[in-house]
């Protein structure tokens, strides 16, 4: 006859019940916490992550057979990752131009109601200033031409007198795709903050002006 089972050995304790809650409580308030972070804090973030990540030399690429194909496929590597950095070189001066409009009304709003505005109202005010001249640090670094990578003529020629120069042709337009992406990233990743700043900046206005007219 077979020895009945421990029922207890079946179920988790209570400790280890309360041991897993607390760890998704953890993971959860973690998420929540980096969450309201992306859009109170987004500019520094963003700052934060670029320097921290993205900061250094992008990571040489991986090496590849000697085949007409693999060369085919590196030169389009270079080919796409310049069109995603003129894609996003195209939408800075939308972006500016749209921060810089919200940001001017608040500079209005400002110079004419700062002095007679309540403690509350000067402080969603503020608050809608300091977040629109964030909004501004991506579309003022959009507005000039993106520094991008490519091949140049002298590398062209130094390529030519090399042993294998279709093979390190290659190879140099798969690490000049690699840097251009890294570039991508970061500049996405500003642009990102830029829109979260816009938000913020563009809600608290509003709640600014609801909360003058509910005071006057």
């Amino acid at each position: 006859m077979a020895p009945e089972r421990d029922k207890r050995s079946c179920h988790p304790t209570r400790a280890a019940r309360v041991a897993t809650l607390r760890r998704h409580l953890d993971r959860a308030r973690r998420w929540a916490t980096w969450r309201a972070g992306q859009r109170l804090l987004a500019l520094p973030l963003a700052v934060y992550a670029n320097r921290t990540f993205l900061g250094g030399p992008a990571v040489p690429p991986p090496e590849t057979p000697e085949s007409p194909w693999v060369f085919t496929e590196q030169q389009r590597l270079l080919e796409r990752s310049e069109q995603r950095l003129q894609s996003i070189e195209g939408k800075g001066p939308g972006l500016a131009t749209v921060c810089a409009v919200v940001a001017a009304a608040i500079g209005v709003a400002i110079s004419l109601t700062w002095k007679d505005d309540t403690t509350l109202s000067r402080l969603l005010l503020g608050l809608s200033a300091a977040y629109a001249v964030m909004s501004l640090a991506a579309p003022i670094k959009l507005v000039g031409p993106i520094e991008r990578s490519t091949i140049t003529a002298a590398q062209l020629a130094e390529i030519a007198s090399s042993p294998a120069p279709e093979a390190n042709l290659g190879r140099q337009c798969a690490q000049a795709a690699a840097d251009n992406d890294r570039s991508a990233l970061r500049l996405s990743n500003l642009q990102a903050a830029s829109r979260n700043d816009f938000v913020a900046a563009a809600v608290l206005f509003v709640a600014w002006a609801v909360s003058t007219l509910l005071t006057v």
